[in-house]
């Protein structure tokens, strides 16, 4: 239906940078990269200072190994940036993706701190806490996003990783939420993943094992995997980068 309304709008007011942002958001939510890229596009045509925009274009390069277009969106979505939580957290998952760290944490923590009700912030504020070893804080953040909403399975997962399990009562919530009906398989992989670390803790160790069996099913069943592809794709690398290759290309450094 909001796919149908933005086509009528575009249809009436097709220069209206909104729309085609809107466009954008939709075909993200679709898994269709190229209307994505194509709608986003368009926005900052339209309007070249539409953070949100370069910040989602960014993201989306990123993910499609297009560094280059990757980079250049995201100077232009922290030139434009101007204060929203939203393009903040955008930016943060730019450069946690390109290994930039620090960046990531800085970005993380504008957006978790301009929107302390936002549950998603601050469990990516805690992941990137986590990565720095700050696992006092990290803690803290998580608890904070589970306390709004006690159903985010990344955030139990990332709780099962910062705390050593003494009793299985976060296992027994978290069995709860794995058995409802309609979980997205992403979720349920989170669940029991985290499930498995606890159990080992506990030595409960076929136990452990079988969440993470599970885990690793409902992760399989959404991850976009051809065998053959990838047998071709190495195939290609043997082929292509010889020795002959190599010694037409220029020397490296010698130190």
């Amino acid at each position: 239906r909001a796919s149908e309304c933005v086509k009528q709008l575009l249809t009436a007011q097709p220069d209206l940078a909104e729309a085609h942002y809107l466009a954008g958001l939709i075909a993200r939510q679709l898994k269709d990269r190229n209307t994505a890229i194509r709608a986003f596009g368009n926005a900052t045509k339209l309007d070249p200072d539409h953070p949100a925009a370069h910040a989602h274009l960014a993201q989306i390069f990123m993910m499609a190994g297009q560094p280059n277009h990757g980079f250049n969106a995201l100077k232009l979505a922290i030139r434009n940036e101007n204060g929203d939580a939203r393009v903040q957290n955008l930016i943060g998952n730019v450069y946690f993706r390109l290994g930039e760290q620090g960046a990531a944490l800085e970005w993380y923590a504008r957006a978790a701190a301009n929107q302390p009700g936002n549950p998603g912030f601050l469990v990516d504020h805690a992941n990137s806490l986590k990565f720095h070893g700050r696992r006092e804080q990290a803690n803290s953040e998580i608890r904070k996003a589970l306390n709004l909403r006690a159903d985010i399975s990344q955030a139990h997962w990332i709780l099962s990783s910062l705390n050593r399990a003494n009793t299985d009562d976060h296992v027994v919530e978290m069995r709860s939420l794995a058995s409802q009906t309609g979980l997205h398989p992403q979720e349920a992989a989170f669940l029991h993943y985290a499930m498995g670390k606890e159990l080992e803790d506990l030595e409960r160790w076929e136990e452990a094992f079988e969440a993470f069996r599970q885990g690793a099913q409902a992760n399989r069943s959404v991850t976009e995997y051809d065998e053959n592809s990838e047998i071709e794709m190495f195939r290609a690398l043997e082929n292509v980068y010889t020795e002959e290759w190599l010694e037409q290309k220029a020397p490296g450094l010698a130190d």
